[in-house]
């Protein structure tokens, strides 16, 4: 075997390992938080790493099924969204001094309820300026759980290349 084909597959291998990683709900990640209430979760680890890529990838199909106008699918991203967010509402978390828990409730959920909207009364225009709006929440989560170097802007191109969002 030569030296390029064991290159190849130690690739094939650390990717395959990476997306496995990614899709597991409790991926290791470094850096996580610890639930700030013990009596309540006595050692368990919440990783807000993995969560956020899930938040990251939902937002960006949500953003491209709604251009799309496909109401269903962009609602089954929204759902998604929620769901990974409200996980994060559940649980008691500090980091930086700051409730992330909190946190995700303020600027996350309660304007995905406005975003949500948007979807079932508006047309793909009035979409992105709410989709953009929401945006705008999550950087502000950033900067208030002291991560301002994470700023999140508009999408553009999916996130994975091989769906089609057309209804």
């Amino acid at each position: 075997m030569n030296k390029n084909n064991l290159a190849l597959i130690l690739a094939c291998l650390a990717l395959g390992l990476s997306m496995f990683a990614f899709f597991r709900n409790s991926a290791p990640v470094s850096g996580s938080v610890t639930v700030a209430d013990s009596t309540e979760m006595e050692s368990e680890e919440l990783e807000v790493a993995v969560l956020m890529q899930r938040f990251q990838w939902n937002v960006n199909k949500l953003y491209f099924a709604g251009l799309a106008n496909n109401k269903p699918l962009a609602n089954f991203y929204l759902h998604e969204l929620e769901e990974s967010m409200e996980e994060l509402a559940e649980h008691p978390i500090e980091e930086n001094g700051q409730r992330l828990d909190e946190l995700v409730r303020a600027w996350g959920l309660a304007p995905l309820e406005s975003l949500e909207d948007s979807l079932e009364k508006t047309d793909p225009k009035g979409f992105k300026l709410a989709y953009e709006a929401f945006i705008k929440n999550c950087n502000g989560c950033h900067i208030s759980s002291g991560h301002p170097y994470i700023r999140i802007v508009l999408p553009t191109q999916p996130v994975m290349d091989n769906q089609d969002f057309n209804p």
